[in-house]
């Protein structure tokens, strides 16, 4: 039991956006002018309502006239998802989110459903569309963009006080009306969100008991009216009827809760090794289901769009589909909205194959999935499968006699209905599957679904896919006629998520055996079990398209002149890139250095791992290219930025090929971002260890990518790089040309290795002009004296090497010196030429003579002419 001061708690506890939320679940049933003076005051505040007390005063309310606040509150908290706080105060959270489903928006307990459904909606609108929204609604009811853009509830809130929308209620039989929110939303071009509010609308209105709504109108008229009214509606009963009739017509189908698809894929077969199951071997081995990928990918991705929870199983026995199918059939929920079992495989009348080469009844699948656990809810089996040779019409309905009078058949329990089984082929025929495109049934129904279900319902759907299939002819004129048998009870009708389609992080169960394929003699083209269809040339995978259709024209924009100029401007650079890599690679690391910091930051902003603004993300972009610029203008960091931009770039090209040709293995992002930083890791520490080689390498392949992505722009409007980007498992060929432009990056990056290596960096070594760099250096910085020429430096050698001094201490002049040489050396010339030339002003110091010494010993002194001119000091 809750108490006031828990009631306080929780609303100190909360925050200013889950306050206002909390007061329209609480407060827009019973008053919402009241609620709007409480976010008046709020808002006065700046959110800051710590003197307001709009819980506690509901809460005295709500005890005087309804025992069960205490489940309201806790329903309404539980679909703001305050778990924590609800541990805090106590209670169970788990239990009430078994118990209330916060994120059902058609069941509610206490609080009303469409105030739940409004919430819903808000948590829908992101601030772009709720700003948008508001704009639409305009002024007659109060909706402005700023309040709108963090507090979307405030406007409900005024539509509600102003009754443009009604809620209803079920109490009274009143129906509730949205029509002024959903038109707004088709007016701003929100089809999603629009068809949210009507799917709630009908949910809603739908439940309403309207036959007592109709006997209590009745009640105020005379008592022949009633009479009369009564009499009429016993004998005919149109009205019941027809409401009847109404309110069932469509299943109830949300995408948020559409329920578990089960997808059993088999591809490989062998032949099972008990003997005590030899007996129901076929009598030829199975070969392989070639394209069956084709057509799973394409049931994945149109099924995960409607919202269902995939279960795939590949390669499994005829025991372990059993298995599967009731544990799909136990992943149900009470509010899941249907079961869909989808089987890929051979077959025989009304028996498909495991892996194991043992048919399965697939009666006895569909009495698994008759369980009261999907009672009332459409359970739709589509087999891709041959249903034998030998022609025969459907199975009648079984039919019981007793002392022999037929009578008509039982309808023995509820859970047999809502139930549609769809053949791949009628009886008798076998199924048409094409190696490389998949088969017949699966594409056209995938194509079908995917154009009409927002328009038609899937019996209708399945009408066209017959007509589409059966008018198809083989190049032996095969064809086949798909079948359908079906119980349902009412229309069912496909919604899509607002997301993408496909998106890796969805929830998925996977679960893949590998199981060697049993080799098999060539056999001639033929339709046989489940028939394989060939063509009788298959062009290469990446030029199929080109080699089909060489007629591909541009499909650039003429107008995109600003693109053009762009995508000029990278081939130039690709070209600079290729052939002038090493010998430009200051200039080469200065480009690499400003798209790798501008990225960085573009692409941690996008993963909103980053909280900047939408002016600071692109200044900060920019700050960050000039200071990867800066770094990338020097040797050492411009060849790693190089090499770590080609590891990544080869990573990404590696991983989109490893997805394209392992269909079987799954993606996920985390793999994707470890593949490419460790391939950006790896080749930026081999730049470190062989510069020269590395650069040249990967600035050939960097460059070779830039030149066939300008190519690829101007031929296909860059299609062949979206083709790369949302790569699938067994995708279809490129488009046009995109094949030969990929197979042209490897031998245009060879080319660009051979042409550098031997032409423009032909022994060019920038490591090497660095180190003579620095030693030029250190030599200007040792002194500033100006240059001499070599005789002057020669000069100036031996007029130091023969200044002496005795060991005495005494200084003897240049003119002594010429003595002494000329007493060594008695064929020099007379002192007078050597005094001469040297002059009195070239006579040294005693400063200078203390680096130049030579000590001579004083017997060497004595003997020297006494007649010479000396200096004593």
């Amino acid at each position: 039991m809750l108490t006031q001061e828990d009631v306080a708690f929780i609303e100190s506890e909360l925050s200013f956006e889950d306050r206002i939320s909390l007061i329209l679940l609480l407060y827009g049933q019973r008053n919402p002018n009241y609620a709007l003076q409480i976010w008046t005051v709020a808002a006065s505040a700046s959110g800051k309502v710590t003197g307001s007390s709009f819980l506690v005063e509901w809460m005295d309310i709500a005890q005087s006239k309804d025992s069960g606040w205490e489940m309201e509150l806790l329903e309404a908290l539980t679909i703001l998802e305050q778990n924590t706080l609800l541990l805090r105060v106590g209670c169970n959270d788990e239990a009430l989110r078994l118990l209330f489903y916060p994120r059902t928006t058609e069941l509610a307990v206490k609080v009303h459903p469409l105030l739940k459904g409004l919430y819903h909606f808000c948590e829908r609108l992101d601030d772009g569309n709720a700003r948008k929204l508001a704009k639409q609604l305009g002024q007659p009811y109060g909706a402005t963009a700023d309040v709108a853009e963090n507090c979307f509830e405030v406007v409900l809130l005024r539509l509600l006080s102003s009754e443009a929308i009604r809620l209803g209620s079920k109490g009274e039989s009143q129906e509730c009306d949205l029509l002024t929110l959903s038109a707004a939303c088709k007016a701003v071009e929100l089809d999603d969100e629009s068809y949210f509010l009507k799917g709630i609308v009908d949910h809603f209105n739908g439940t309403l008991p309207k036959q007592i709504q109709e006997q209590s109108d009745a009640t105020a008229k005379s008592e022949t009216q009633q009479r009369k009214l009564r009499s009429a509606m016993t004998t005919t009963e149109p009205s019941p009827r027809r409401t009847a009739k109404i309110t069932l017509e469509r299943y109830h189908f949300v995408p948020e809760r559409a329920g578990v698809f089960l997808l059993i894929n088999q591809f490989t077969f062998h032949r099972e090794t008990n003997p005590e199951l030899s007996e129901l071997l076929p009598a030829k081995p199975l070969r392989p289901r070639k394209g069956t990928a084709v057509d799973k990918n394409a049931l994945v991705q149109l099924f995960s769009r409607f919202g269902y929870e995939m279960i795939i199983e590949e390669n499994i026995t005829h025991l372990q589909i059993m298995q599967s199918v009731a544990q799909a059939v136990q992943k149900v929920e009470p509010t899941h909205c249907s079961l869909v079992v989808c089987l890929l495989s051979h077959g025989q009348e009304g028996k498909v194959y495991g892996t194991n080469s043992i048919p399965l009844e697939v009666k006895a699948i569909q009495s698994l999935m008759a369980n009261e656990r999907v009672t009332g809810k459409p359970k739709l089996l589509i087999v891709q499968a041959c249903q034998g040779s030998e022609l025969q019409s459907a199975v009648p309905i079984p039919r019981y006699e007793h002392d022999g009078v037929v009578i008509s058949p039982e309808r023995t329990a509820s859970v047999y209905m809502d139930f549609l089984v769809a053949w791949s082929t009628v009886p008798g025929f076998a199924s048409v599957r094409h190696v490389d495109k998949g088969s017949w049934f699966i594409q056209e129904l995938c194509a079908k679904l995917q154009l009409l279900h927002q328009s038609e319902h899937f019996a209708d759907i399945l009408t066209a896919v017959i007509d589409d299939v059966s008018s198809k002819r083989g190049y032996g004129n095969e064809c086949m006629v798909p079948i359908v048998q079906s119980t349902l009870s009412k229309k069912l009708y496909f919604t899509s998520q607002p997301s993408s389609p496909y998106e890796l992080g969805q929830k998925m169960h996977y679960r893949h055996e590998e199981l060697p394929a049993i080799p098999t003699k060539n056999e001639s083209l033929a339709t046989v079990n489940d028939a394989k269809y060939e063509q009788s040339i298959v062009w290469p995978f990446l030029i199929q398209n080109a080699m089909e259709n060489p007629m591909c024209t541009s499909t650039t924009p003429a107008n995109s002149t600003v693109a053009v100029l762009l995508w000029t401007t990278i081939a130039v650079f690709g070209i600079v890139y290729t052939l002038l890599g090493y010998r430009c690679l200051r200039a080469i690391g200065f480009l690499t250095g400003l798209a790798a910091g501008a990225g960085c930051i573009i692409l941690l902003q996008n993963k909103n791992i980053t909280g900047f603004g939408n002016l600071a993300a692109p200044a900060l972009a920019v700050v960050a290219g000039l200071f990867g610029a800066v770094l990338g203008s020097t040797h050492p960091i411009s060849s790693t930025l190089i090499g770590a931009s080609a590891g990544a770039l080869v990573a990404g090209a590696t991983i989109a090929a490893c997805i394209a040709t392992l269909p079987h293995y799954i993606f996920g992002e985390n793999e994707l971002f470890v593949s490419v930083i460790g391939g950006a890791i790896i080749c930026a520490i081999v730049a470190l260890f062989c510069p020269k080689f590395m650069s040249i390498i990967a600035s050939s392949i960097i460059g070779s990518a830039m030149i066939l992505c300008s190519i690829d722009f101007f031929m296909h409007g860059l299609n062949t790089l979206d083709w790369i980007f949302n790569m699938k498992p067994d995708p279809s060929p490129p488009p046009c040309w995109g094949g030969v432009i990929l197979c042209c990056w490897p031998i245009s990056s060879v080319l660009g290795v051979l042409v550098q290596s031997f032409v423009t960096a032909w022994k060019i070594d920038h490591r090497r002009q660095l180190h003579h760099r620095r030693r030029r250096h250190y030599k200007t910085r040792s002194g500033s004296r100006s240059r001499e020429t070599r005789e002057e430096a020669r000069q100036r050698k031996y007029r130091y090497l023969y200044q002496v001094r005795t060991a005495r201490g005494d200084i003897i002049s240049q003119n002594f010196v010429s003595a002494l040489q000329k007493h060594v050396t008695p064929d020099s010339g007379p002192p007078s030429e050597v005094s001469t030339k040297l002059g009195s002003n070239d006579r040294n110091t005693a400063r200078s003579d203390r680096t130049h010494l030579t000590n001579l010993p004083d017997s060497d002194y004595d003997k020297l002419d006494p007649t010479a001119s000396c200096e004593k000091r």
